[in-house]
């Protein structure tokens, strides 16, 4: 696929279209990356929620459409438990790309041109009175993540055929529909009821990822499946060596590279050098490196993960442990039982059991080929040491040194807003990168596709533009060392959601308790806890210091003698009520603390301090706020949510009435009600009343059962974490945390 055509036709076709729909009402296109990470979907509006429960194996949840210059994307998500797109099953997306009815395929309500079914990857183009069958290439299709989830992005190309009517029109309005395989849930409800009108403003290209290192002195690794030996093949030998000689790299890890020796004396040639050292190890993983191989071995008794340490210390300071890994296609089972293996041995080896001295602190680099297309619990065993069988493999553990999961490293296609790694139009992202970033920093890092490079590009570089398709069908990821520095010890994240600083009315404490026997530095930073549209930001420029808190010892904490004066904030702050959110990380392990807000005459209440997991969390969060009270003539309600993470994300909430064990439980929201985008990093106040009865149109004072409700929220980021109270202004009966569903 020449990706780079792509990038020259659709400005043209922009152009016509903007001439021909001035006026119409348009919303802004959106630079959509598809790499199965979703955090720059947050400001696109949901183009339809379904509710749950109205189909069995497949129920959809919410689809997000947005365009940029070149492609549409979907963000499809689903109720049911995680699948497979790509496999087992026939869920297919119909499109009426000419506002006509009466033409093409009629399915519920629209007449559509385009049929798709995802897991059969083909479809049909119903151009007037002839079908044709179409493939992925037909439509440039891809979608992410290849592995099970509830949450896919699709993109597929505006220039294609079916969306044109083979060059005849400019996409315009599309009315859409999606079904589930056994047609029991359709997307939306009701007939002909969904459209997108693509949206003409120009998004722009995205910038050539620079092929150099950000700094010379950095550390190249490059994994490479080069399928079937590909640089001993003559035919495609001159690609590899085109491909090499851009890179550049200091150490290349393959995958279905039978013979490293033979392999060696290329790699020097291209190169332009004579020191090099190489080694096979496991079955087809080979490395080639300008420094020193000191030690080698198979991990697995499968023999498809090898580890190689490296002699880095001229460069980093110290040595490096690469592990290289092949596993194995279409085979769940067996690879599940590989990374379940290789994390036993992780953490034998971190107790000293393994194949060879391992200094604590050693920089790990975990590259390859891992046919990652099945179930996500692959990733999360080699990411986060989740091991599946422990009664055959033993405990979950870390793999990184400071007890934290390994980084996966989202790298972006040079000229491509994508993330795949295969070539040759198969568009799955296999090969990864995974890293210990407790005691590295990476700099440049992507993935080289030839096709996507424009003709200046590809001359600048040495390159040609079949290069990576000719090479093999798998493309090279690329990933720089940039820094080394020492691993910290066990760490503390908790968030008090709710204090005030308003000291006028109100005294805010936090009590730390550290029950280990090593003591550790406490930092705090403060935001501010808005209503919705307020601003959310951090008042803290760079975290506040509050010194070290002991070992088997406990810290009383002031909010405005210890916090908010050393800041500079004038007292009493009184802003959004005084409310504020405080994220504390204390160097020391199973910290725990509570928070209190209280006057000499009003207390609402004691509550835990939640501790935020160090392990990255599926997206989405689900909480709970089991007890909250609609009767506004007597109490207020509140909800303060914090969001920990670097990804913003959509806030939606379901209502339930809490009746007595005689009463009717039953669900107040027809569908979830959208409280807006929680921003990274940031805090939200959200009022029951005012911005959850009142826009589900529930009259207040809401008196039924005693005013009690139960919310479910759910955030579209990872790691969120809550408290509720319900108050007068007299009494509290408390401020409690949310709990977590998910």
């Amino acid at each position: 696929m020449q990706w780079e055509a792509l990038r020259v036709i659709r400005p043209a076709i922009l152009l016509a279209f903007i001439c021909g729909f001035l006026g119409s009402p348009l919303r802004a296109g959106d630079p959509i990356t598809i790499d199965g990470f979703f955090d720059d979907w947050a400001s696109v509006p949901v183009a339809y929620s379904d509710v749950q429960g109205d189909g069995a194996q497949e129920d959809f949840a919410e689809l997000k459409i947005t365009n940029d210059d070149t492609f549409l994307f979907f963000k499809l998500t689903f109720h049911n438990p995680e699948f497979r797109l790509r496999r087992s099953n026939s869920i297919t997306l119909y499109i009426d790309t000419d506002r006509n009815s009466e033409t093409g395929l009629a399915i519920h309500g629209i007449g559509a041109e385009l049929e798709w079914c995802f897991g059969c990857g083909e479809g049909t183009f119903h151009d007037g009175e002839e079908t044709t069958t179409i493939g992925r290439s037909d439509l440039t299709l891809f979608m992410a993540p290849a592995f099970s989830s509830q949450t896919f992005e699709i993109a597929l190309s505006l220039s294609s055929a079916p969306l044109t009517l083979k060059d005849t029109q400019i996409p315009g309005l599309l009315s859409l529909a999606l079904v589930t395989s056994a047609q029991e849930d359709f997307l939306p409800d009701d007939p002909g009821q969904l459209e997108y009108l693509i949206d003409p403003t120009p998004v722009g290209v995205p910038a050539l990822v620079p092929l150099s290192r950000t700094g010379e002195e950095h550390l190249r690794i490059i994994t490479y499946n080069t399928e079937f030996s590909g640089p001993l093949d003559p035919v495609r030998q001159p690609a590899f060596e085109r491909i090499i000689k851009a890179l550049n790299p200091d150490i290349l890890a393959f995958q279905e590279m039978g013979s490293a020796s033979q392999l060696e004396p290329l790699i020097a040639d291209w190169l332009q050098t004579t020191s090099l050292w190489s080694v096979s190890v496991g079955n087809g993983n080979s490395v080639v490196s300008k420094y020193p191989i000191l030690n080698t071995a198979e991990l697995i008794a499968g023999r498809r993960i090898s580890a190689i340490l490296i002699d880095t210390q001229a460069v980093l300071g110290t040595r490096l442990l690469l592990l290289n890994t092949h596993l194995l296609p279409f085979n769940d089972a067996l690879s599940q039982e590989d990374a379940d293996e290789l994390i036993m041995q992780l953490r034998d080896w971190r107790s000293g059991d393994g194949p060879f001295e391992l200094p604590p602190n050693t920089p790990i680099v975990h590259v390859g080929d891992f046919n990652l297309a099945g179930s996500s619990q692959l990733l999360k065993t080699l990411r986060d040491g989740d091991i599946s069988d422990e009664s055959r493999f033993g405990n979950d553990f870390s793999p990184d040194w400071d007890g934290t999961s390994m980084t996966d490293l989202n790298s972006r296609q040079t000229g491509l807003r994508a993330g795949f790694t295969t070539s040759r139009g198969g568009a799955s992202k296999l090969d990864y990168v995974f890293y210990t970033d407790s005691v590295m920093e990476v700099g440049n890092h992507y993935v080289l596709n030839t096709t996507a490079m424009s003709q200046t590009e590809l001359a600048v570089n040495g390159l040609e533009a079949e290069d990576t398709d000719l090479a093999s069908d798998h493309l090279p990821r690329v990933v720089d060392i940039a820094a080394i520095h020492e691993a910290q010890g066990p760490s503390t994240v908790l968030v008090a959601s709710f204090v005030n600083g308003n000291t006028g009315a109100f005294n805010s404490r936090v009590y730390l308790y550290n029950p280990s026997n090593s003591a550790g530095d406490v930092t705090v930073r403060v935001f501010t806890l808005a209503l919705i549209g307020g601003i959310a930001q951090e008042l803290t420029a760079t975290p506040l210091n509050l010194g070290p808190l002991g070992p088997q010892s406990a810290l009383n904490i002031k909010l405005a003698e210890d916090i908010l004066t050393p800041l500079g904030i004038t007292l009493p702050y009184t802003t959004d009520g005084g409310n504020l959110t405080l994220e504390f990380t204390i160097q020391a392990a199973d910290v725990r603390g509570t928070a209190q807000v209280f006057s000499s005459e009003f207390a609402f209440g004691t509550y835990p301090l939640q501790e935020i997991p160090s392990t990255l969390a599926e997206s989405p969060t689900v909480l709970v706020a089991s007890f909250m009270n609609g009767n506004n003539g007597a109490f207020n309600s509140r909800i303060y949510l914090w969001n920990p993470s670097e990804s913003a994300g959509e806030v939606t909430v379901q209502v339930f009435s809490l009746p007595l064990n005689t009463g009717v439980a039953r669900e107040l929201t027809a569908q979830p009600l959208s409280l807006g985008t929680l921003a990274a990093k940031s805090a939200l106040n959200i009022r029951l009343a005012e911005d959850l009865l009142t826009p589900l149109g529930i009259p207040t004072p809401y008196r039924t059962d005693g005013g009690n409700l139960t919310l479910e929220f759910t955030i579209q980021a990872p790691n969120v974490r809550g408290a509720a109270q319900v108050f007068s202004s007299g009494f509290a009966f408390g401020t409690y945390p949310l709990q977590v569903i998910q």
